[in-house]
């Protein structure tokens, strides 16, 4: 018996092939988008392996006191990121809320020197940060303190008050200590002491440490300025705290390691200017590059995501204007963005400021392996 099928059997059958149609362009998009993907990942794994083999050859850029870290100290090894106008030392602080996300709280578990017993209570705690414009280092402390004890008038002792320990090493890794110590608010500089670190003897001004010293309702807001040449990137700062104005016996420093000891010195790390200059002379356009050490802190970026046009920077649009290219722009770009989603083209980039990186990829990318991470826009 012969089988045989009705016309409208037919059109049923290829009915089911045209409902397949819209499935097969799906599938079409999602595999040509892959091959976009890995198209983009190859030409970005190849930008860093450019920049890379750049900065291979120039070690020194990396020589640093920072580089032959084990572990990051929080709190003790700082990051100095750049400012973008000079701070005005002027001690009320407010040039440093665009970086505040990255000031530090030093309290009782930061006490890095006790002078008297320890079970004296710690009544101060300090808020701090560094930072860097052109070739200077600043600093500020919010020092909370109950009782404010300046240097006694006519006093040559310069640690018998509240003051501000500073140490750091030179190229030639010496120890350099000096005391902000003064008689009152207003502008200071600071005293080089001696090499001595069990004594605090004042053996010559240090002008090139200046600052301003200022009263505030709940203790004192400290802002310093000095050359980054005057250290090789190891550093300490510590807040000394005398509550007695009658036997000005000094109690303990809370701060972020001991400024007396070589040994114990924190490190400062900032933006290579140095590294930017050679990644803009390289030219990526079409793409943000990040160069940070082994400790995953930015040593420098060049390049911006929110101003990339992709790998066809320099296409121009098309000057056609007939027919078609008024049906597509009225009528078919309209319909196409009701289903898909149309990328923003003004969104959020979380890691503009970031000054520390982290994931998956940073960790293959720091042991030697290729990797990429994509992410979605806010």
């Amino acid at each position: 018996m012969k089988l045989r099928f009705s016309i409208r059997l037919q059109l049923l059958v290829l009915s089911l092939f045209l409902f397949a149609i819209p499935w097969l362009g799906y599938k079409y998009v999602w595999e040509l988008e892959q091959y976009l993907r890995i198209g983009q990942e190859q030409t970005m794994i190849g930008t860093a392996r450019a920049v890379a083999t750049a900065l291979h050859e120039r070690p020194a850029l990396f020589d640093s006191q920072s580089a032959y870290l084990q572990n990051v100290r929080p709190g003790t090894d700082l990051y100095a990121p750049p400012i973008d106008v000079p701070i005005q030392l002027d001690g009320r602080l407010q040039e440093w809320q665009a970086v505040s996300p990255l000031i530090q709280s030093y309290n009782e578990e930061n006490v890095v020197t006790w002078f008297a017993e320890q079970n004296v209570p710690v009544t101060l705690s300090v808020e701090h940060m560094v930072g860097r414009y052109d070739q200077y280092f600043y600093a500020m402390f919010a020092v909370t303190d109950d009782k404010v004890v300046f240097r006694a008038p006519n006093s040559l002792s310069v640690d018998r008050s509240d003051h501000l320990l500073i140490g750091m090493l030179d190229a030639q890794d010496t120890l350099h200590r000096y005391i902000i110590s003064p008689y009152d608010s207003g502008w200071v500089n600071a005293y080089q002491l001696d090499d001595n670190p069990g004594r605090f003897r004042a053996v010559d001004n240090a002008l090139e440490i200046q600052g301003r010293w200022e009263l505030t309702s709940t203790g004192y807001n400290v802002e310093l300025r000095f050359p980054i040449t005057m250290t090789s990137g190891a550093l300490a700062f510590a807040i000394v705290d005398v509550d007695d104005p009658a036997n000005r016996a000094k109690q303990y420093a809370v701060g972020t390691a001991n400024p007396n000891q070589s040994d114990d010195l924190g490190t400062v790390v900032t933006p290579s200017p140095e590294i930017e200059r050679i990644l803009s002379g390289l030219r990526y356009a079409d793409s943000r590059v990040w160069v940070i050490d082994k400790h995953k802190r930015v040593l420098a970026r060049s390049g911006s995501i929110h101003s990339s046009l992709g790998l066809n920077a320099g296409s121009q649009e098309s000057s056609s204007q007939g027919w078609w290219h008024y049906v597509e722009q009225q009528w078919l770009l309209p319909l196409y963005y009701q289903i898909l989603t149309r990328p923003p083209g003004d969104f959020v980039d979380e890691l503009a400021d970031a000054y520390a990186l982290a994931g998956k990829d940073i960790n293959h990318a720091l042991s030697g392996q290729p990797d990429s991470l994509w992410r979605l826009t806010p």
